[in-house]
């Protein structure tokens, strides 16, 4: 009966669909990806780089007049914990600092409000034509310390907040542009050992957001 019972539930989760991605994907040609990238709006980071870092501490000044302090740690080591802060701008559209933080085999980008909350971001963001919406994209298929996908943020009442994160298992994003407010372009590698052909392939595809 036990035996029964585990084939079934095997048979069950091979049926269940994958996990949909929370975008709809379409199909794009190299020449019609290029073509858009010549014609995407450009939206670039509007930074105010007025902090420096003292003694390897980094004080990232609040609303409050208090500070979110963020010492570097054990650098130049082997040490697992070990961690190094670089202080990138103020985002002057979403009221934001973006600081890097570089850890021992692995890295992020951290978000820091003017109330002191923070958000983890998988690369650099890339700002909405209208400024209202941040992404980031990152492909580490080969390295599973970091993740692979895609990261939506979007200003809600004022407030930035993560919509959704998609974690991808097939293909590796390369590049990434806003085409308008709700769609994006995206040149993608799918890895040889994934890939029909069983050779690498480089996919162009056109994001839509609901």
């Amino acid at each position: 009966m036990r035996l029964i019972l585990l084939v079934t539930g095997l048979l069950l989760s091979a049926a269940l669909p994958a996990e949909e991605p929370p975008f709809h994907l379409t199909s794009l040609t190299q020449q019609a990806f290029l073509q858009q990238a010549r014609q995407a709006p450009s939206a670039p980071l509007r930074l105010h780089k007025g902090l420096t870092k003292q003694h390897g501490i980094l004080q990232i000044p609040l609303r409050n007049r208090h500070h979110k302090i963020l010492a570097d740690k054990h650098l130049n080591t082997d040490e697992d914990d070990q961690v190094r802060y670089t202080y990138r701008g103020y985002l002057l559209d979403f009221k934001q600092h973006l600081v890097l933080a570089e850890y021992y085999e692995t890295g992020e980008w951290l978000l820091i409000s003017e109330q002191g909350n923070t958000l983890v971001l998988w690369s650099e963001p890339l700002s909405s034509p209208d400024r209202t919406k941040l992404v980031t994209y990152a492909g580490n298929l080969e390295y599973d310390m970091m993740p692979t996908g895609i990261q939506l943020f979007q200003v809600v009442q004022g407030r930035l907040v993560l919509q959704w994160e998609h974690k991808e298992t097939r293909w590796n994003p390369q590049r990434l542009f806003w085409q308008t407010n709700q769609q994006l372009c995206l040149q993608a590698e799918m890895p040889a050992d994934l890939a029909p052909s069983g050779k690498a392939q480089t996919l162009y595809r056109r994001i839509s957001l609901p």
